[in-house]
């Protein structure tokens, strides 16, 4: 799945990162997460606190999501301040899907501005359905027949 995310303006640019989401809270403590990338949610410290914080406990990137509805398009660390690790923002929504799902799982970060799951992970979802007829999409972005040179 890709996520759109706005780069936190004088954190790192130009810099792409794989490593595991873990989790920070609100980020207001040194965070555990040695080389891996951050997850925090917004509030409490301002975000360049966030980010030194998760730089300080030897995260790779820092992914910051939004606490309130909506998106923010324009996220700065503050004058004068800037990190070494890259720093992206995303919405609620966003946040809220990977708190619930996608902490432990690998993910990419990009200068594109992007986040996606690793290719090569697992991510699940179990839900229960009522009873009744759903319809099913799937697409095969390799091209490739899905697997195995079957489907279309």
């Amino acid at each position: 799945k890709l996520y759109t995310a706005a780069h936190i303006e004088n954190s790192a640019t130009e810099i792409s990162v794989n490593g595991t989401l873990c989790d920070c809270g609100v980020g207001t403590s040194l965070c555990g997460c040695q080389g891996e990338v951050c997850f925090i949610e917004r509030g409490d410290i301002d975000l360049y606190d966030k980010v030194v914080n998760c730089e300080g406990g030897g995260g790779l990137a820092a992914i910051i999501y939004n606490n309130v509805e909506g998106f923010w398009t324009s996220p700065r660390l503050g004058e004068g301040n800037s990190a070494n690790i890259p720093a992206a923002f995303i919405s609620q929504t966003d946040g809220q899907y990977l708190v619930e799902y996608g902490l432990g799982e690998v993910v990419a970060m990009t200068p594109s501005n992007s986040l996606q799951f690793d290719a090569n992970s697992l991510n699940s979802r179990h839900i229960c359905l009522p009873e009744g007829e759903y319809e099913f999409t799937i697409y095969d972005s390799g091209g490739d027949g899905i697997c195995c040179d079957w489907g279309d």
